[in-house]
Protein backbone atom coordinates (compact mmCIF):
# COMPACT_ATOMS: atom_id res chain seq x y z
CA UNK A 1 0.00 0.00 0.00
CA UNK A 2 1.16 3.45 -0.86
CA UNK A 3 0.77 6.22 1.70
CA UNK A 4 -1.15 9.27 0.58
CA UNK A 5 0.55 12.64 0.81
CA UNK A 6 -1.18 15.67 2.29
CA UNK A 7 -0.06 18.85 0.60
CA UNK A 8 -0.93 22.29 1.90
CA UNK A 9 -0.45 25.87 0.88
CA UNK A 10 -0.22 28.24 3.84
CA UNK A 11 -1.00 31.84 2.91
CA UNK A 12 -0.61 34.89 5.12
CA UNK A 13 -0.80 38.61 4.42
CA UNK A 14 2.51 40.47 4.40
CA UNK A 15 3.14 43.88 5.98
CA UNK A 16 2.75 45.28 2.44
CA UNK A 17 -0.78 43.84 2.38
CA UNK A 18 -1.71 45.63 5.59
CA UNK A 19 -0.17 48.88 4.32
CA UNK A 20 -2.22 48.55 1.13
CA UNK A 21 -5.34 47.63 3.12
CA UNK A 22 -4.98 50.74 5.28
CA UNK A 23 -4.79 52.89 2.14
CA UNK A 24 -7.96 51.42 0.60
CA UNK A 25 -10.01 51.06 3.78
CA UNK A 26 -13.13 53.17 4.06
CA UNK A 27 -12.08 54.20 7.56
CA UNK A 28 -8.33 53.75 8.17
CA UNK A 29 -8.69 55.14 11.73
CA UNK A 30 -10.18 51.79 12.79
CA UNK A 31 -6.79 50.13 12.47
CA UNK A 32 -6.00 46.67 11.17
CA UNK A 33 -9.18 44.62 10.70
CA UNK A 34 -9.64 41.30 12.45
CA UNK A 35 -8.75 38.34 10.27
CA UNK A 36 -11.62 36.68 8.42
CA UNK A 37 -13.25 33.72 10.16
CA UNK A 38 -11.32 31.16 8.07
CA UNK A 39 -7.98 32.57 9.19
CA UNK A 40 -6.11 31.47 12.26
CA UNK A 41 -5.13 34.01 14.90
CA UNK A 42 -1.77 34.55 13.17
CA UNK A 43 -3.54 35.62 9.94
CA UNK A 44 -2.77 32.40 8.07
CA UNK A 45 -5.13 30.28 6.04
CA UNK A 46 -4.38 26.79 4.76
CA UNK A 47 -5.45 25.43 1.39
CA UNK A 48 -5.35 21.73 0.55
CA UNK A 49 -3.39 21.05 -2.62
CA UNK A 50 -3.18 18.16 -5.06
CA UNK A 51 -0.18 15.87 -4.86
CA UNK A 52 2.83 17.90 -5.96
CA UNK A 53 5.90 15.68 -5.67
CA UNK A 54 8.57 18.36 -6.03
CA UNK A 55 9.21 22.02 -5.27
CA UNK A 56 9.29 22.62 -9.03
CA UNK A 57 5.81 21.07 -9.37
CA UNK A 58 4.57 23.39 -6.64
CA UNK A 59 6.11 26.42 -8.35
CA UNK A 60 4.46 25.45 -11.63
CA UNK A 61 1.12 24.90 -9.89
CA UNK A 62 1.35 28.36 -8.29
CA UNK A 63 2.03 30.04 -11.64
CA UNK A 64 -1.17 28.50 -13.01
CA UNK A 65 -3.39 28.91 -9.92
CA UNK A 66 -2.23 32.00 -8.02
CA UNK A 67 -5.02 34.18 -9.48
CA UNK A 68 -7.71 32.04 -7.88
CA UNK A 69 -6.01 32.28 -4.49
CA UNK A 70 -5.34 36.00 -4.95
CA UNK A 71 -9.02 36.64 -5.72
CA UNK A 72 -10.17 34.44 -2.85
CA UNK A 73 -7.91 36.24 -0.38
CA UNK A 74 -9.15 39.69 -1.40
CA UNK A 75 -12.78 38.51 -1.31
CA UNK A 76 -12.22 36.98 2.13
CA UNK A 77 -11.06 40.32 3.49
CA UNK A 78 -14.19 41.92 1.94
CA UNK A 79 -12.25 44.43 -0.12
CA UNK A 80 -14.25 46.11 -2.88
CA UNK A 81 -12.86 44.86 -6.19
CA UNK A 82 -12.55 48.42 -7.54
CA UNK A 83 -9.58 48.81 -5.15
CA UNK A 84 -7.85 45.54 -6.07
CA UNK A 85 -4.33 45.72 -7.45
CA UNK A 86 -3.69 44.07 -10.81
CA UNK A 87 -3.67 40.29 -10.21
CA UNK A 88 -0.08 39.71 -11.24
CA UNK A 89 2.17 37.06 -9.77
CA UNK A 90 4.47 39.85 -8.57
CA UNK A 91 1.61 41.56 -6.69
CA UNK A 92 0.49 38.25 -5.23
CA UNK A 93 3.93 37.55 -3.75
CA UNK A 94 4.23 41.16 -2.61
CA UNK A 95 0.94 41.03 -0.68
CA UNK A 96 1.00 37.41 0.51
CA UNK A 97 3.57 35.10 1.98
CA UNK A 98 3.21 31.46 0.95
CA UNK A 99 4.62 28.23 2.27
CA UNK A 100 4.28 24.77 0.76
CA UNK A 101 3.95 21.91 3.19
CA UNK A 102 4.02 18.26 2.10
CA UNK A 103 3.62 15.41 4.52
CA UNK A 104 2.58 11.80 4.41
CA UNK A 105 -0.77 10.84 5.92
CA UNK A 106 -0.07 7.75 8.02
CA UNK A 107 -3.79 7.06 8.36
CA UNK A 108 -4.66 7.02 4.67
CA UNK A 109 -3.55 4.80 1.85
CA UNK A 110 -4.19 4.67 -1.86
Amino acid sequence: MKKKSKNSLIVSPTPAFFDWLARVSADPTKGKPAPPADYSSDYTITYTLPDLPTEEAFTGWMKVNYRVIFKNELLTWKIDDKFWPPPTLENFYKLFSVAYKAEMDDNASI
